[in-house]
């Protein structure tokens, strides 16, 4: 079979692509290229295209694109770039595929050529496949911290929000919320996103969403947003912990981590708020009604669900106005359990610091005959 010029070019820009396992949270994993058949490139695995892959074969027309692919073909080592969150406040990149180095480099080399304009543009395509692939570009491009501050300063967060506005393809939507998540581990994106009502967006997305991966990276962006003590009025005032707690209908356990992990973020910022003499009065987790679900959970099966939310009920108890309704929530128990079970000796050494310390517990645990 002859194969022109451009396809040559595609096949070449491919195995740049595809030079080394990768795999994604959620996306299908890719194969190096096996075969051209018609000018199409499938996946070995699975018949799917990779999102860099498709997005740039439908922008295969600009000779500097290609010229930027070709460019990383000498880049012969293979590695795994992941990024991690970093704690505390616990924040955590949430669409990070694995992708190899060759991978990165193109894409690096494409941001310095076409201009990441031109890929964030591409999230208003037309062509459904074009803009689910840039997206997925987005979100990969977000997880890198280099990254974040300009994608927004390019507008890619304002594109990103629109995105769960105007569609209501769940696959764009899951995209584009995990791409959020990737952005609001920044304290400056993180007050944008909430200031262009991202909050609303993201309970919109969450109310509508069945595939429990959507609803994890909608959770992983609330979850995000929930450290940053600078928001937490305007978080509470926006929805955001009612979003959360609405989320924990899924049942799923990815999904019920994410959410322990914004409860104990913003039972953290709170706890320090209230330290410092900028709060108080009542937790605002005690008030929007996440007693009862965090009680239930703090012996979760599940080690990260229990882990935060451990976390989350020792940052609650060491303020006193807390205390009557903890333990008429059965939490004072939890505390007792946590002050003694805890596979962490921090969080251990926590609860029987604040049993011993806040009165009303004291009390409470002197009428009940325990000796603590």
């Amino acid at each position: 079979m002859e194969i022109s010029s451009s396809t040559l070019k595609l096949v070449v820009m491919r195995r740049c692509l595809e030079g080394g396992s990768s795999g994604s949270t959620f996306s299908a994993t890719d194969s190096s290229v096996t075969q051209v058949r018609h000018s199409q490139f499938k996946d070995a695995a699975n018949g799917q295209k990779s999102p860099v892959a498709t997005l740039f074969e439908q922008a295969a027309a600009s000779s500097v694109i290609l010229t930027a692919m070709a460019a990383t073909l000498n880049c012969s080592s293979t590695a795994y770039l992941i990024v991690a969150g970093a704690a505390p406040p616990i924040y955590c990149p949430f669409y990070n595929t694995r992708i190899n180095i060759r991978s990165f480099m193109l894409i690096r080399n494409i941001i310095l050529t076409v201009g990441l304009q031109k890929i964030l543009s591409l999230l208003e395509s037309d062509d459904a496949n074009v803009r689910i692939h840039a997206v997925k570009v987005v979100a990969n491009l977000a997880a890198e911290e280099a990254n974040q501050k300009r994608i927004v300063e390019a507008g890619g967060l304002t594109s990103l929000l629109m995105l769960l506005r105007r569609y209501e393809d769940e696959t764009v939507r899951r995209v584009a919320a995990g791409a959020i998540a990737n952005l609001a581990m920044n304290e400056a994106n993180q007050e944008l996103i909430m200031a262009e009502g991202g909050i609303t967006l993201l309970s919109m997305a969450a109310s509508d969403a069945e595939d429990p991966q959507t609803l994890r990276m909608v959770a992983g962006a609330i979850a995000n947003l929930c450290g940053n003590d600078k928001i937490l009025m305007t978080l509470r005032s926006q929805g955001g912990i009612k979003a959360l707690l609405g989320i924990v209908r899924c049942g799923h356990p990815d999904v019920l981590s994410q959410v322990a992990r914004g409860i104990a973020n913003f039972a953290k910022c709170e706890s320090r708020a209230s330290n410092q003499g900028i709060k108080t009065g009542r937790s605002i987790l005690i008030e929007d009604g996440a007693l009862p679900w965090i009680v239930q959970n703090a012996n979760n099966e599940a080690a990260p669900i229990r882990r935060h939310i451990e976390l989350a009920l020792c940052h609650l108890a060491q303020h006193e106005a807390n205390a009557k309704d903890m333990i008429s929530g059965g939490a004072l128990w939890e505390l007792v359990r946590i002050s003694t079970d805890c596979s962490r000796e921090d969080i251990r050494s926590l609860a029987h610091k604040t049993l011993s310390s806040i009165t009303a517990f004291k009390s409470e645990l002197r009428r009940l005959r325990i000796d603590y």
